[in-house]
Formats: structure tokens, C-alpha cells, sequence
């Protein structure tokens, strides 16, 4: 058997045995947020899209690199909807995805509320609002 091979198998067994550590379930959103890092002392907003959303988490995609286990606060916003709740939170982990951007996992210290969830899953970003009008 060959040595990627034995990896390969390796690998497979030891992801066998990890848990999903997520307990609420996750939906996809197409909403807005904007976040600030704790530590900046400018709080200069990143623009970011939420890519899904539970009660205790938010996954959004960014063009920028931030680092795990920092602090930052994330204003989500649905615009139709006027709804916009900032809350506070900690990045669990930063992905590089193909297309040049990231994708980073935030937990959030304080449960959004299942109205909250919802409105963020009908939330449009503002790219989508700028490219397609929509009605409602």
C-alpha cells in the first residue's frame, strides 16, 4: 500500500471519530453586515455577505483576512426589511476560498432569536440589491 494511500485512509478514520460540534442548524442567507474589529481603534467597517446564519453563529464571506480567536462586532441588516441588530462575537476560523476571498465562521456571544434568523434569511446584500431590482 502506498504512503498517500495509508494517509488517505488514516485521515478518513480520525475524521470519522471528530463530532459535529455545531448543535443549531444553520440556513443560507443572502443578507448585508458590516463588521468592526474590537481592537481597531478607527472602527473602520468591512463589508462582508452572510453566507448562512443560525442562533448561535454566522458564517459571511470577506476580501479580508481576519484573524481566529479575534474579537469583532457585526451589525447585520436586512434593508427591506429595516431590521438591523449589532452584535457582538468571535471568529472561529478563516478559510481561503477559490475565488480569492474568504470565508470566516463567527460565533456570536449573545443567541439570536428565531425572528432574527428568519429576517436575515430573506435578507438581500447589497450587491444583489444593486444588480437586480426586487419587488415586494
Amino acid at each position: 500500500m502506498s504512503d498517500e494511500k495509508q494517509a488517505n485512509d488514516k485521515h478518513q478514520q480520525n475524521s470519522d471519530k471528530i463530532p459535529e460540534r455545531r448543535h443549531m442548524l444553520r440556513y443560507p442567507s443572502n443578507a448585508g453586515a458590516q463588521i468592526f474589529r474590537e481592537l481597531d481603534v478607527m472602527r473602520v467597517g468591512i463589508d462582508v455577505k452572510v453566507s448562512d446564519v443560525s442562533v448561535t453563529g454566522v458564517g459571511v464571506t470577506s476580501n479580508t483576512l481576519l484573524d481566529v480567536d479575534e474579537s469583532i462586532i457585526i451589525l447585520l441588516r436586512n434593508e427591506i426589511q429595516r431590521f438591523e441588530k449589532k452584535v457582538h462575537g468571535v471568529v472561529k476560523h478563516s478559510t481561503l476560498l477559490d475565488d480569492e476571498t474568504y470565508l470566516i465562521g463567527i460565533e456570536l456571544r449573545v443567541r439570536l432569536n428565531p425572528l432574527d434568523v428568519s429576517l436575515l434569511r430573506m435578507g438581500l446584500s447589497k450587491k444583489a440589491e444593486d444588480d437586480d431590482p426586487r419587488w415586494m
